[in-house]
């Protein structure tokens, strides 16, 4: 390493190899009273006439003499030839102030002019180097310590429906003792109406909203960083109004009309399918289908109480439905065909076929970007799946998606009924499959690209005693429910942010549906003291387990024999409804005629 003296100039001559100290300038010294001694290498800087100039180092032989080793200079970077106006004095060059920086290796080997002591920092490998008479060797690998695990965050937390503010507040400690910087990210679900987030340097408050409409749940990932490594901890928050009580019950008026045998919610409409109604068709045409949209109130919409798809019969519209908030999708799988119709209009946006039982099953993104229709029966049973895009919008990987575009499509094992039930979310898509393996399996998949999660226990596979797994299938943002039908059914239940399986629930039928922190199972074949085939609903708190109960309300029953409440079941919005298809108005001389039960 050179030696940097101060305050020395003084005049030069001759050459390179044998340079003739001077006399110091005026209020200077020269490199000998400045203290080098034989043998020391200093810095200097050289400047002559006309703006010569040269940078190098200089080894002292002796009081007045020493050999020059130029590094830079206006002479192409060779020594000048001096004239009596020379002047040399000490300096200090970057080299000598600090470290040296090269991007890599190559750009280190390729540095000059260095002598012993020299260091450099080689920012890819972040190694600190030094200059010996035998090259660069290593001084150490400079580290950066992650911030201390980050406190304060709990894994979970049930928003008040008062509105009453949780507030969470991070301690976190960076081991180089730098001052941490926090922040937050939605990294599961959305924050919509929900709630909102206020942050005060590492206290954030969230304020959940007090309609139940914005019930629903989502994650945070707070991050404690100090500029170049950051720690994480991921809460989840739910905000669950406990389950609705029955709103609205609304009857079916036709005979085995079978109204409910599929149901559909949003945040602001409900749909009922009656698949066997004939309501508007021509005497000819049994079975054609009719198709009911209600707003959240139960007011009929214009035009749908009730829509008839198609006059044809055996049409059996209405086999499948679903909501999203800005649009109907309707299913005939019998026909194979499905129908995308905007809440306002009873022509279709969308007109879709791919042969018999395309269409047997449907459903909307809450968002209404995504549709997905199955076809369980395609390639003799082994069941297919397509994603298409209900509106124009760009999906979150940047990708522009124009009405009607087929996105995906996603082909089971053989003989798997792949498709069986499908449900979606946002940005995921539940398939369930209840002839794949010994016992039926449930598969998730990512919207955006088309990948196939297989994280945790995806895909995960039904096992004894389970028959039929993924018979109905239910995902929010935050949890996936999938059915069997053991005796009574049963539902498996897992959670997303670490697709771990939580619990098991027995005795809850075949159908399920989840709304904010509540998960429903719908049981059509349950009996009541004194009544057969009546029908449940129950409840389970998705944190804990815990079944809500509530006295002439949960578990909700049919009231009479054959109602079959619960054949239907579906949750979206806050809004829960669920089909009794074979209920019969008290008094009237109908039978099948059914029943339909919104919970809000």
């Amino acid at each position: 390493m050179v030696k940097l003296l101060d305050r020395v100039k003084q005049s030069v001559s001759g050459t390179a190899s044998s340079t003739t100290l001077g006399a110091a300038a005026t209020g200077f010294r020269t490199f000998n009273t400045a203290g080098a001694a034989t043998n020391d290498v200093c810095r200097y800087a050289i400047e002559d006439d006309n703006g010569a100039f040269e940078i190098g180092t200089i080894v002292i032989n002796s009081a007045t003499t020493g050999t020059r080793t130029v590094q830079i200079s206006s002479n192409s970077n060779n020594a000048l030839t001096l004239t009596g106006n020379a002047v040399i004095f000490a300096t200090a060059a970057a080299a000598d102030i600090g470290p040296v920086v090269h991007a890599d290796v190559t750009s280190l080997l390729a540095q000059t002019g260095m002598v012993a002591g020299d260091t450099a920092l080689i920012e890819a490998n972040k190694n600190l180097m030094m200059y010996t008479s035998s090259g660069w060797w290593l001084v150490g690998t400079l580290t950066n310590a992650t911030p201390s695990a980050i406190s304060g965050a709990a894994a979970t937390y049930s928003l008040s429906t008062s509105g009453t503010a949780s507030v969470v507040t991070l301690s976190a400690t960076d081991p180089e003792g730098m001052t941490l910087s926090y922040s937050y990210a939605v990294t599961s679900g959305s924050l919509g109406s929900t709630a909102t987030v206020a942050q005060n340097n590492n206290v954030f408050t969230i304020t959940p909203s007090t309609s139940s409409s914005a019930a629903g749940s989502f994650s945070l990932t707070f991050s404690a960083s100090d500029g170049n490594t950051a720690s994480s901890a991921v809460s989840e928050f739910t905000l669950a109004f406990v389950p609705p009580t029955i709103s609205i019950s609304e009857a079916g008026t036709v005979n085995q009309q079978q109204f409910g045998e599929s149901v559909a919610s949003s945040d602001t409409h409900f749909a009922v399918g009656a698949p066997r109604g004939i309501v508007g068709a021509t005497s000819a045409a049994q079975n054609a289908g009719n198709i009911y949209l209600r707003t959240i109130d139960g007011t009929a919409v214009t035009g749908f109480n009730p829509l008839l798809p198609l006059d044809q019969t055996n049409a059996y519209f209405g086999q499948s439905i679903a909501l999203s908030g800005t649009h109907l999708a309707v299913g005939a799988g019998n026909i194979g065909q499905v129908k995308l119709y905007s809440l306002t209009s009873t022509t279709p946006i969308l007109s879709l076929s791919e042969g018999a039982y395309f269409g047997d099953k449907v459903d909307l993104s809450p968002a209404g970007n995504y549709l997905a229709v199955s076809n369980f029966n395609y390639n003799s049973n082994t069941g297919r799946v397509y994603i298409y895009s209900a509106k124009t919008f760009t999906d979150s990987g940047g990708t522009s998606r124009t009405q009607g575009d087929l996105i995906h499509t996603f082909t089971g094992s053989s003989g798997s009924r792949f498709g069986w039930s499908i449900s979606t979310s946002d940005t995921q898509l539940l398939i369930g499959a209840r002839t794949d393996g010994s016992y039926g399996k449930a598969y998730l998949y990512n919207l955006s690209d088309g990948s196939q999660v297989t994280a945790g226990v995806w895909p995960l596979a039904g096992v004894s005693p389970a028959s039929n797994f993924g018979g109905k299938v239910a995902l929010s943002d935050n949890y996936a429910s999938i059915s069997d039908s053991r005796s009574g059914g049963a539902l498996t239940i897992v959670r997303l942010s670490d697709n771990s399986q939580l619990r098991q629930h027995t005795a809850t039928g075949t159908q399920t549906a989840i709304i904010g922190n509540y998960v429903y199972g719908g049981d059509s074949g349950y009996d009541s003291t004194g009544l057969t085939n009546n029908g449940r609903l129950r409840a389970f708190n998705l944190t804990d387990g815990v079944e809500y109960t509530l006295t002439n309300h949960w578990p909700s029953v049919g009231t009479q024999t054959n109602d079959n409440l619960g054949f239907s079941l579906s949750g979206r919005g806050g809004t829960l409804t669920a089909g009794a298809n074979r209920h019969v108005p008290s008094g009237a001389s109908l039978s099948n005629s059914g029943k339909v039960q919104v919970y809000k």
